[in-house]
């Protein structure tokens, strides 16, 4: 079968509502169950930072609105000024003469200092950070549309692949973090994991990545697989694997993904875990009322489950900004 029939066939059982799960997603897991299997870091909890990626750290973790959340009319207003104080840190630390060590040491924390943290993290850039389809129907590696402040299309793309690179190798032998990265990715909305037929198109996207791509974007594509693992229950696939050696892995997930509807099995997405889980479920024996329930979702209201602190804002809005008034 071919990934064109794959979706296609995706968008008629999505459509007929055969992928059952209509319940509004909810973030309603505990910290304890994040912790799962670990806590976020198992090793060099407490390893100094270098220097330079302390000075990025902290002026990441201080950066702040002009007034108190609740004095803005819109509240959106006080996280866009968060986060690009946040995104000028970040920005000036990469142009900077940091190294990779430098630069994992600044990735490497998140999951240590709690929610705010994270989402100054991953949100301060997230076309660099954080994958997205936007406008990017293939799930390829973000172009970079216009260079202004001396940041070319190379250096955008080179440093996207450096993070990719370092949050699959931090994310690999992590399935805690990794879900905490995921659930941050859901929330944003720019990889619609709780909608089968964008799975499986960005499943699709990241096999012709593997195949034919640019050597050089194997990061982009290898950090989205991590994410489809994640996303089908299926990170017993990671296990084991090497960082730079997984597109065997990917292989045979993308044949289970397949595998899937050919034996007459179903996934169904658990609102509870956030996730796409297998059941056995022949159609013949699907009851009549199952077969048209409303499909239609609600992403999660807050990136990470252990929020505190002014409201998250609207995803909406972080995409608007992103798009328009980051530097480069």
């Amino acid at each position: 079968m071919t990934r064109s029939r794959l979706t296609r066939w995706l968008t008629v059982v999505s459509a007929c509502g055969l992928l059952a799960g209509c319940t509004p997603l909810s973030n309603n897991r505990s910290p304890s169950d994040l912790q799962a299997g670990g806590a976020l870091h198992k090793e060099a909890v407490n390893r100094p930072l270098s220097p330079a990626a302390r000075r990025c750290w902290e002026k990441i973790m201080a950066s702040s609105a002009k007034k108190a959340y609740e004095a803005y009319e819109l509240p959106v207003d006080y996280w866009l000024e968060v986060l690009t104080a946040a995104h000028s840190a970040f920005w000036d630390f990469v142009r900077s003469d940091a190294d990779d060590a430098d630069l994992k040491d600044v990735l490497d924390q998140f999951g240590k200092d709690g929610d705010q943290a994270d989402f100054r993290l991953l949100f301060c850039d997230p076309f660099v950070l954080v994958p997205t389809g936007q406008g990017n129907s293939k799930f390829k590696p973000f172009p970079l549309v216009r260079e202004k402040h001396g940041i070319s299309s190379e250096e955008f793309h080179a440093i996207s692949l450096k993070v990719c690179r370092l949050q699959v190798e931090s994310f690999l032998g992590n399935p805690a973090l990794l879900q905490r990265y995921y659930e941050a990715v859901l929330w944003s909305g720019w990889l619609r994991f709780d909608d089968i037929v964008i799975l499986a198109r960005a499943a699709d996207g990241t096999r012709e990545g593997f195949e034919s791509g640019p050597a050089d974007d194997y990061w982009w594509y290898a950090r989205n697989f991590l994410l489809l693992a994640c996303a089908t229950d299926r990170m017993d696939v990671l296990r084991g694997a090497e960082a730079s050696l997984l597109k065997e892995r990917f292989d045979s997930w993308y044949t289970w993904l397949y595998s899937t509807q050919e034996s007459g099995k179903r996934l169904n997405f658990d609102t509870g875990r956030l996730i796409w889980s297998l059941h056995v479920a022949p159609w013949a024996r699907l009851r009549s009322d199952q077969l048209f329930p409303n499909t239609k979702r609600e992403l999660p209201i807050k990136p990470f489950d252990d929020w505190k602190g002014p409201p998250p804002p609207l995803r909406q809005a972080i995409t608007h900004w992103a798009s328009l008034h980051l530097v480069y």
